[in-house]
């Protein structure tokens, strides 16, 4: 044998084992959140179980509106539950996130293997090898996309799909091999999240930066995506009252926090900031400046969308997951061009990796406090949720008995199809365009406690005190705003009474599930 060959066989199978070894590190690293479900989840899973057992994809029977923003991930959910036990769901879905996360590290790899090709065609032949993978490490171990691919909501699937669309893209520009029929792909994300026609239209604008654009293939594509959005569309609209949105854009618009707020964390709670330094570097000196500079349109492009609608609650930050390997991808390319520069110097060049160093010890003390969160609240969710859902289920309650409450995931779910009625706003209209932010709406009490819910459970931070057998809670110490306008309430004082709590156990603050039956019952 050659030693060229030899050399070429070796090279093969060192980057072959670093991509099984990726893989075995995110494996890891989903164990740490993989006991975690996210409540919002079950939302999806009641409209999937109407749906299979007749009564269409609706939250309540009889109200048409469109309570979850993941149209592709609510049908694959229901054809689960016409194969398995409807108490598993969250088991199996469990497995479609890790699987696909896998597919999305995998891809990345593999995207990262084609720029070191690419590199050293154009002449970058001291281009490192030990450091043309970092992305995919740092991918691997990331917190936010380790919690989000197991805890049973549609992210990860939806990351999956625009990681593949945007690597064939990318094998267009590096290996000349055409893209074709990726609007199928980008199409099949956008009915699983409504950000997948940002994707789509980044996508788009992407061939033209990196003069790919063929108006017969683009052309082909937009006719793919429309086909395929547009009678998904049709029955939105038609189906739920002639509506355009999903009704949690306007429950959730203005987010839990600002768009602005809700990016700088990410960078600062996740090391990222140190990373955010490479990201600028690798723009600024790389030799492929014109594919980082393609990445950057990526992140901005999305991080536009989130300073429009605000950030969110979920832990994870899901928002900026599909977008973490295109971060991830830039800061790579930011370490090889300080490395390469500075190479040369003993002391300096050591400069990336004290860098890097800094940034994992942030990532991993994130993962961390993460991961403690998380499994936190999944033994909330068992201690209170859960056995409120069972303890609610066993009080004989009538079909048209209303439960009125704010987490309306998991007790809903066990519920069905028993009336809900959702105090945020998630699948109710009224609510949700009111005006205010989420979780904090400002509408009249009265059009809550007006529908007669044989049950109100409200939040409070602290534990009830009981005084001479009466409960005492402080109206200031309820979670939300709206909350404490529903507890002061004429109408709520008249009608309910407090029947017990649950203790949703939180290591970093007090979630109690409060109870309160209507008198007349």
């Amino acid at each position: 044998m050659k030693p060229i060959q030899k050399n070429g066989i070796l090279l093969e199978g060192l980057t072959l084992f670093l991509g099984i070894l990726f893989l075995a590190i995110f494996i890891t690293n989903c164990l740490a959140y993989w006991k975690y479900i996210n409540d919002d989840a079950y939302i999806t899973f009641r409209y999937s179980r109407n749906l299979i057992e007749g009564r269409g994809p609706v939250y309540n029977v009889g109200e048409h509106v469109e309570g979850y923003t993941n149209f592709l991930w609510m049908i694959l959910s229901a054809v689960l539950l016409v194969f398995i036990n409807k108490d598993t769901i969250g088991i199996w879905t469990k497995l479609i996130g890790l699987i696909t996360s896998l597919g999305s590290i995998w891809l990345i790899y593999l995207l990262s293997l084609k720029l070191l090709n690419y590199a050293r065609k154009r002449g970058d032949t001291a281009r490192p090898i030990a450091l043309s993978f970092l992305g995919v490490l740092f991918l691997a171990m990331s917190p936010d996309l380790g919690c989000n691919s197991v805890n049973t909501l549609e992210t990860s699937l939806f990351t999956f799909l625009i990681i593949s669309g945007f690597y064939r893209e990318m094998l267009t520009h590096l290996e000349a091999r055409p893209a074709r029929l990726n609007g199928l792909i980008f199409a099949l994300a956008a009915i699983t999240r409504p950000e997948g026609y940002l994707y789509f239209m980044l996508a788009i604008l992407g061939r033209w930066w990196l003069k790919q654009w063929f108006w017969r293939r683009t052309l082909t594509d937009v006719i793919l995506f429309v086909l395929v959005t547009a009678p998904v569309n049709i029955f939105r609209y038609s189906f739920y009252d002639g509506e355009l949105l999903p009704n949690t854009y306007w429950a959730k618009l203005g987010g839990f926090c600002s768009g602005a707020e809700y990016i700088a964390d990410f960078f600062l709670d996740n090391g990222y900031g140190i990373l955010g330094v490479f990201l600028i570097i690798g723009l600024a000196g790389a030799r492929m400046w014109r594919i980082n500079a393609y990445f950057l349109l990526i992140i901005l492009g999305v991080f536009v969308g989130i300073l429009r609608t605000g950030g969110d609650w979920m832990p994870g930050k899901r928002l900026m997951v599909p977008v973490i390997p295109f971060i991830m991808l830039l800061m790579q390319e930011g370490v090889i061009t300080l490395y390469s520069v500075l190479r040369k110097n003993p002391l300096l060049k050591i400069l990336p990796f004290i860098m890097l160093f800094i940034a994992f010890i942030g990532m991993f003390r994130n993962g961390i406090g993460l991961a403690g969160k998380v499994q936190g609240d999944a033994v909330g969710y068992l201690n209170g949720h859960l056995r409120l859902a069972y303890w609610l289920k066993a009080q004989n309650l009538k079909p048209k008995d209303k439960i009125a409450l704010m987490d309306i995931g998991l007790v809903g779910y066990v519920l069905t199809p028993q009336p809900i009625l959702d105090i945020t706003g998630l699948t109710d209209r009224y609510i949700a365009k009111s005006p205010g932010t989420f979780l904090n709406k400002y509408y009249d009490p009265a059009y809550v406690l007006n529908q007669n819910p044989a049950y109100v459970i409200l939040v409070s931070s602290t534990k009830p005190k009981f005084t001479k057998g009466k409960v005492y809670i402080e109206s200031h110490q309820l979670w939300s705003n709206m909350e404490q306008r529903i507890y002061e309430h004429p109408l709520f004082r008249k009608h309910y009474q407090f029947a017990r709590f649950f203790n949703h156990y939180s290591p970093l603050s007090g979630y109690y599930l409060l109870v309160f039956k209507r008198r007349e019952r």
